[in-house]
């Protein structure tokens, strides 16, 4: 070692020696008589107390990396959803497709019959609906709960409800009796006069 640390050694341990070995160099000799041969490492500095906190550079840098991080997942997890959407999507063409496939195989007898099933369904559940208000209208006018102007409308559509025979001849009756100078009249009369087509009287 040269002088300069030699003598630093000796500053930091009094009663030390300072002397020069064969090769020139300089060496200390401790008060207890050991050979210090070289200059020991410098100690390093304990740990403050109070961590050096990141500086706003740091912080600011670290930010955007959270946020690319978060970006990405949520990039994934769209991604994920777009392929069971298309998954989907390409599920539902491949059962169109069989479906239009099966229609087409179909024979066009086999729609000609479908065509008059439907149309007979359709006839039959008009005829039902039919019978219903016809027998709905009867029972109204028997219980005598329709006003005049009603019973005109009955036997103006009598034909179209079905509404025929001594069902017809009671509503045809109904409707003079409730006339506002229809209460002189005749039954038999009446239904003589509602024999004829109207306009004749």
């Amino acid at each position: 070692m040269d002088f300069f640390e030699a003598s630093e050694i000796a500053k930091r341990h009094p009663g030390s020696r300072i002397t020069r070995n064969e090769a020139g160099s300089f060496i200390v000799y401790l008060s207890n008589g050991s050979l210090m041969k070289s200059a020991p490492q410098p100690t390093p500095k304990p740990p403050s107390e109070h961590p050096t906190l990141p500086t706003t550079r740091n912080t600011s840098m670290g930010q955007p990396e959270q946020l690319i991080d978060s970006l990405r997942i949520d990039l994934d997890a769209a991604t994920e959803d777009i392929d069971d959407i298309r998954a989907t999507i390409s599920k539902l063409r491949t059962e169109v497709k069989g479906l239009r496939d099966a229609i087409a195989k179909i024979p066009s007898t086999q729609w000609s019959k479908f065509e008059e099933e439907k149309k007979r369904l359709d006839s039959l559940a008009s005829e039902q609906e039919k019978a219903k208000e016809k027998d709905r209208l009867v029972n109204l006018a028997k219980s005598r709960t329709l006003t005049h102007e009603q019973l005109v409308l009955v036997v103006d559509n009598a034909t179209s409800f079905g509404i025929e025979g001594e069902d017809l001849d009671f509503i045809l009756a109904e409707e003079i009796r409730t006339r506002p100078n229809g209460t002189d009249l005749d039954i038999n009369d009446s239904l003589v006069v509602h024999s004829l087509p109207r306009g004749s009287k």
